[in-house]
C-alpha cells in the first residue's frame, strides 16, 4: 500500500512521467487510479 502515498504526491509535482513512474512501481492496473490522474493520463498517453 505504499503505492498509494505516491499517488498523493502528483498533485505537486509535475505528472509528466511521474504518474507513469508510480503506476509502474506499484505495479497497479491504470484504472484503479485512472480517477485519480485520468484526465492528465490519458492525456498524455
Amino acid at each position: 500500500m505504499s503505492g498509494l502515498t505516491a499517488i498523493t504526491l502528483p498533485q505537486s509535482i509535475p505528472f509528466p512521467v511521474t504518474i507513469i513512474s508510480i503506476l509502474c512501481r506499484t505495479g497497479e492496473t491504470i484504472p484503479k487510479h485512472k480517477t485519480l490522474f485520468k484526465y492528465k493520463y490519458w492525456c498524455y498517453q
